[in-house]
């Protein structure tokens, strides 16, 4: 059992994607998966770790995963020489065990010794920022949310924690940011946020200082659809326009009057984070859109 504890921009990615690569080229079944389906996206053939191992929404310090015996997934899990688990910060503690308590019985079979190692013997290569993503645990302190960590349990104890300590995503030439007067490399000060030791201060009624100015050189401006015009420029072959549509949803109660403080000209103009324009522009080979594809496992009495 291992740990690849790095920061954002450590390319944790492409690691497990190198990884994933070389062993299946050999021929080996790796099954990769992620805390979130975002982040499952990122894995070739990725899933959630609930969709793959069928792990209760409601887990507690005795549950196991809904597998079922002499099916498709177990002989996968049987065979199974490496499991990714991408952003493991972001679990509670109760479903690694819960996955672990499952691999032992369904490992047996084929492992005497499974249910006296951890995750039935399988190797589990985990992966995440601490600094980033911890898992929630609603209505509780800082004390609750710590005890519900990884860190805590049991299955921590095996395992073995590799620090990828340089960030791949910031070049070096990044000119240093402005913080009261002193020079900081970005790198250092996105660290800085990530352990707490950022000066914060109050703000408004607050009783506690939670607020911390991040500095000017680092805000972002609302240019997106300026670069997206950039990079489509610098691809070859024509581009295609595709146009949303322009009028709003008539519901069964809707009249001429609820429509008319919306023409087409003004919905054309709205424009909101995480949605596409009225209009695209679009060529072979640009980024248009993630598919999420749900695969079906082979045999229904799995499902």
């Amino acid at each position: 059992m291992y740990f690849v504890y790095g920061p954002g921009g450590t390319r944790k990615t492409f690691l497990w994607s190198t990884i994933i690569s070389k062993l299946r080229s050999e021929g080996k079944i790796v099954l990769a998966f992620a805390s979130s389906s975002i982040a499952s996206l990122l894995l070739d053939g990725g899933r959630t770790a609930h969709s793959r191992f069928k792990i209760r929404i409601d887990v507690n310090e005795f549950s196991c995963c809904d597998i079922k015996q002499n099916t498709y997934l177990t002989e996968l899990i049987c065979n199974t020489s490496l499991v990714i688990w991408d952003e493991a910060t972001m679990h509670h503690r109760f479903i690694f065990e819960a996955v672990d308590r499952s691999f032992h019985d369904i490992r047996f079979k084929v492992n005497p010794d499974a249910r006296s190692l951890p995750f039935g013997g399988i190797t589990i290569l985990l992966g995440g920022d601490f600094r980033q993503t911890l898992p929630v645990v609603l209505e509780k302190g800082r004390e609750e949310i710590v005890a519900s960590s990884i860190t805590k349990s049991p299955l921590w104890r095996s395992c073995k924690v590799f620090p990828l300590l340089e960030n791949m995503r910031i070049e070096r030439n990044v000119p240093p940011i402005t913080i009261d007067g002193r020079n900081v490399a970005f790198k250092d000060w996105v660290l800085a946020l990530g352990d707490g030791s950022e000066p914060s201060f109050l703000l408004g009624d607050d009783p506690d200082p939670s607020w911390i100015k991040i500095p000017d050189e680092v805000h972002v401006e609302h240019n997106g659809d300026a670069l997206d015009a950039i990079v489509l420029k610098r691809l070859p072959g024509d581009f295609r326009i595709y146009k949303s549509r322009d009028s709003i949803f008539k519901a069964s109660f809707s009249s001429a009057a609820d429509e008319a403080p919306y023409p087409p000209e003004y919905l054309n103009s709205l424009k909101f984070s995480g949605l596409s324009n009225h209009e695209i522009q679009i060529k072979v080979g640009s980024a248009s859109y993630t598919k999420n594809i749900v695969y079906r496992e082979i045999f229904d009495n799995i499902m």
